[in-house]
């Protein structure tokens, strides 16, 4: 993120300088200065009154972002954001969150506050993990009208006190249909919001799907090998997949699929979840879902985003769309200053493909000794289809 003058006025508009406010010294992560209940703003640090007076903002604007949710006490934890940090941030998770001046406001006001508008629309991409959400993020914020969110934790409590047991179905869903109300604001009534979540969020993805009847929600994925190529190639990921794969033992062991040893066998039982959530909820509401394999994207770039953005409901800006599409497809999409061509990704993949072929081998051999064929399992129902006849997605084939 460009540097920002410490003397001159915070992005977020608080009407404070920079250096007092989302630049202050040593405030790595945003801090919760103030709660909000309702009709008074109770300071913890003194706060100009320009942040009081942005809350009445909340119903309809996202200027304020909920970072977290606490069902267990009943409260939101909001924090200041700027159009300008939404288009910045990859993620939207502390502590990489830009905005850093954050409010607690009490779930109860947050909820009869929302209710006041009617819901509007909005698009969810659920996703496997590595397989070109953010790209496709980008490619929908350069050459649409969507208002993008990345990767929101907010669902991440609420999916903890549903596997806890700490939260009814009730109250998992009215949790959930609060927060989507949260993420479906825009600063502009002509665009839509697309929330690219977090892949922990797809535990959550029967009730989200179920909460929005008037959006429409993808599932982007890739093959098994190329996911378990993802996930072993570099060893800071080993981490994340051992635990990813522990959050579901539930499932697992249903499945007779948790005792998996190493990091490539422990990747094809997260992605077999993944997958498995998919065509549960493909075959609940495939008038609500659709799926995508990150291959159509870099194969025909231009015409998925267009059936994706048809798909959603947005208006695509044919002005320099080739142009425009290029910019995004040519770099990587989580730094910009990367040259990174579909070729490239390509070419990268046949070379893990050779490195990493045994452990492509092993993970492949533990999900089919339990669950069968793989490659016929990946062959998902309502799959995205980008020839223009009306049809955005197919579903010629049974879940």
């Amino acid at each position: 993120m460009q540097a920002i003058p410490r003397n001159a006025a915070c992005p977020c508009l608080s009407g404070l300088k920079y250096r007092y406010c989302c630049g202050a010294l040593n405030r790595r992560e945003p801090e919760v200065m103030a709660r909000y209940d309702g009709t008074e703003l109770k300071p913890i640090v003194p706060l100009p009154p320009a942040v009081a007076e942005s809350l009445s903002s909340l119903p309809a604007s996202p200027d304020w972002f909920p970072m977290h949710v606490h069902p267990d006490k009943d409260v939101f934890q909001m924090v200041k954001m700027s159009p300008a940090w939404y288009r910045q941030a990859d993620f939207l998770d502390p502590p990489r969150i830009p905005g850093k001046l954050a409010v607690e406001i009490p779930g109860g006001f947050i909820r009869k506050t929302l209710n006041t508008p009617p819901a509007r629309p909005c698009g969810i991409i659920f996703h496997t993990a590595f397989c070109g959400s953010t790209l496709l993020s980008r490619i929908l914020e350069k050459v649409t009208s969507a208002f993008i969110l990345r990767e929101p934790r907010t669902f991440h409590s609420i999916l903890h006190g549903q596997r806890r047991g700490t939260l009814s179905a009730a109250a998992t869903a009215d949790w959930t249909d609060t927060v989507l109300r949260l993420l479906c604001r825009t600063y502009s009534e002509t665009h839509t919001a697309v929330a690219k979540l977090t892949d922990w969020s797809n535990g959550l993805m029967d009730v989200i799907t179920r909460s929005r009847e008037s959006s429409k929600s993808l599932f982007l994925y890739q093959s098994l090998p190329e996911f378990i190529i993802a996930c072993v190639k570099h060893e800071s990921r080993h981490p994340w997949i051992a635990g990813q794969y522990r959050s579901i033992a539930a499932f697992l062991q249903a499945e007779n699929a948790d005792r998996a040893q190493s990091i490539a066998e422990k990747a094809a039982g997260y992605w077999y979840f993944n997958l498995r959530s998919y065509r549960e909820v493909a075959q609940k509401y495939p008038d609500r879902i659709g799926a995508l394999n990150f291959r159509q994207l870099l194969e025909d770039a231009g015409a998925v985003a267009r059936s994706v953005a048809d798909w959603y409901g947005l208006n695509v800006d044919e002005r320099r769309f080739d142009d425009k599409l290029q910019s995004v497809m040519g770099i990587y999409s989580k730094r910009a200053e990367q040259r990174y061509s579909p070729a490239q990704r390509q070419q990268e993949m046949h070379r893990l493909a050779r490195e990493h072929a045994s452990e492509v081998s092993q993970g492949l051999e533990f999900m089919e000794s339990r669950v069968g064929n793989m490659t016929a399992f990946a062959e998902l129902p309502n799959t995205l289809s980008t020839s223009l006849t009306g049809t955005t997605f197919s579903s010629d084939r049974p879940v």
